[in-house]
């Protein structure tokens, strides 16, 4: 059977509010025909048998999903065991127009799905596709602002929602937005604001050193418990999560209660959480994105040989370099972690720890990006999906965007 990944992208509304996840899916490249087949079904049946309905709508945060469906997704009739109020089944450009392939998409949408058409050009023979879709994603780069500006139009007069995918500047974001489009997916809008003020920076700055004391494998009971009490805020945070449904506990009173009950590592990790949700400013796409990265390295720890303790640290830092206007080197001098931890930060993707963050980020990026990786194995996939269901728990429960 073909090996599969997935990753997730977000997309944004007009006003700038996450509104959806992109899930992509892809076999690997050197699967035969027939392996790819097994692969595409399988790819839906691992949603579907691992989490079930409950289980997408805590992978989605409660926004709508785009799943990246190729032409044996689509035809073999395995999209409609997913619930069809919180999936957009996203139809791929290289996916041939064909009577079983119209006769699939209108089943979708009699089943109440939306359908959306990837990667739009005005190529004859998907003209058929347009009466069967309600969104377009169109690849903004590709196109001159006249150009852009025509087809917008003509799309829209035909009563069809676009989404402008690739935008990479706020020019491009601009234009999009005075063009009428309603969706908006790319770089530009994964890259956190850069703090303008050196007294931000340096509050910041202080916070991350704690975060970085809190990582002292020896740390004892009462040396952790007075490090997070020196910090009021934190300590009221820390006591809150520790009584929380995601992590299972309550009438926990006190830090060192907290500690005893659920171990140092433990509350090393919920208060290097709450640490980093201060550097990101408390919430955001950003913040989820990092929990999400933490958990997933953590997880793939073991087959690196590398510490999870470090591995979920490394993760969490990942999302800070934009988020403090400062670079990893900066950070690495001012910073007292540990030499393996100093090296991944520094971009070294072939030791240890690199190869969790490498593998995580993976996952993050266009198939063409992950397969040059060769870790597209269902072991990693199944990883990041559990990282992205736990990051949500985590959010929700912190009362996170």
């Amino acid at each position: 059977m073909s090996e599969f990944f997935v990753g997730r992208q977000p997309i944004y509304g007009k006003s700038g509010d996450l509104v959806a996840y992109e899930l992509l899916f892809r076999e690997d490249g050197t699967a035969t025909r027939a392996d790819i087949l097994d692969g595409n079904i399988a790819t839906a049946h691992v949603i579907v048998g691992i989490y079930g309905s409950r289980g997408l709508a805590a992978l989605s945060a409660g926004k709508r999903l785009f799943i990246n469906a190729t032409e044996t997704m689509l035809t073999s009739g395995v999209l409609t065991l997913l619930p069809s109020d919180q999936v957009v089944v996203e139809v791929l450009e290289d996916v041939e127009v064909t009577p079983k392939l119209i006769n699939a998409l209108q089943d979708l949408r009699s089943q109440g799905f939306t359908v959306a058409l990837d990667d739009w050009t005005d190529d004859r023979e998907r003209g058929e596709l347009l009466a069967l879709a309600d969104i377009i994603k169109v690849e903004v780069p590709v196109y001159t602002q006249p150009r852009l500006a025509e087809l917008a139009g003509r799309l829209q007069a035909r009563g069809l929602a676009l989404l402008a995918e690739k935008v990479e500047t706020a020019q491009q974001h601009t234009l999009c937005r005075h063009l009428g489009f309603s969706y908006f997916q790319g770089y530009h809008y994964a890259r956190a604001e850069t703090l303008q003020h050196d007294d931000l920076r340096a509050g910041r700055l202080s916070t991350l050193r704690l975060v970085a004391l809190l990582q002292d494998p020896d740390s004892s009971t009462k040396k952790l418990a007075e490090l997070i009490e020196h910090d009021p805020a934190l300590s009221v945070k820390v006591l809150r999560l520790c009584n929380s449904a995601a992590i299972g506990w309550r009438r926990i009173n006190t830090v060192e209660d907290a500690i005893r009950i659920l171990g140092v590592r433990k509350v090393q990790q919920l208060a290097t959480l709450l640490g980093m949700l201060r550097l990101s400013g408390g919430g955001g796409e950003s913040a989820r994105l990092g929990l999400t990265r933490a958990k997933a390295c953590e997880l793939l720890a073991p087959r690196h040989e590398a510490s999870p303790r470090s591995a979920f640290l490394l993760g969490l830092l990942s999302i800070l370099e934009d988020a403090l206007g400062i670079s990893f080197a900066e950070l690495a001098q001012e910073i007292p972690f540990d030499s393996h931890l100093r090296e991944a930060l520094l971009g070294n993707r072939q030791s240890p720890l690199g190869l969790c963050l490498a593998s995580t980020l993976a996952f993050e990026q266009e198939p063409s990006a992950h397969e040059a990786t060769q870790m597209s194995t269902r072991r990693f996939s199944q990883a990041y999906l559990e990282a992205m269901v736990w990051a949500n728990s985590i959010a929700d429960e912190m009362g996170m965007d």
